[in-house]
């Protein structure tokens, strides 16, 4: 990488990663996107029961809110991120290293999928060409990964950049304390 990406703050942490080798074939139709189900936003909480009182009703939304959550991520994991498995990585927005049980070289294009826990969650489906390749010697490989530029790659920059700051913020504030 040069000096530009490395420039980038970077977090490491766990994420729910699946990725694997795109063929030559697939590159032509290479497209990330963000991905989302339902919103929290809309589910309808309405207006507190008279019988209830306003300590529990505010209870019994933030529950509503976490099932939520919930389902959302069983959503993610189910519909477009089959398979996922929780990893270690270190991630900017320009790019990740982590480790992968497929065979690559550097200079091959990688597919990955992730999912960033936030609230709500968010599945990012993104690109990268893979910049260096380590073996571990148990047919498992560390790899660095820049990610590529496509048209919708904008709106998935944006929601990692998101996910950094705030993760960002997280570590340092549990630093302080």
């Amino acid at each position: 990488m040069s000096g530009k990406e490395r420039d980038s703050f970077r977090v490491n942490d766990v994420l729910s990663v699946k990725a694997r080798k795109v063929s030559e074939d697939e590159t032509t139709v290479m497209r990330s996107r963000v991905f989302t189900g339902f919103s929290i936003e809309a589910s309808d909480t309405g207006s507190a029961d008279e019988t209830l009182q306003p300590e529990v009703w505010k209870i019994l939304v933030a529950i509503n809110k976490k099932l939520d959550l919930i389902m959302e991520r069983l959503h993610l994991e189910s519909e477009r991120f089959m398979a996922i498995e929780n990893r270690q990585v270190n991630l900017s927005e320009s790019g990740m290293h982590f480790a992968i049980d497929e065979r690559v070289a550097t200079g091959d294009i990688i597919e990955i999928k992730m999912i960033l826990p936030a609230y709500p969650p968010v599945g990012i489906l993104t690109f990268g060409k893979v910049v260096r390749v380590n073996s571990r010697g148990d047919n498992t490989y560390d790899i660095a990964v820049h990610f590529l530029e496509t048209e919708t790659e904008s709106k998935v920059k944006d929601e990692i950049v998101k996910y950094l700051l705030r993760r960002q913020r997280e570590l340092l504030a549990s630093k302080r304390k």
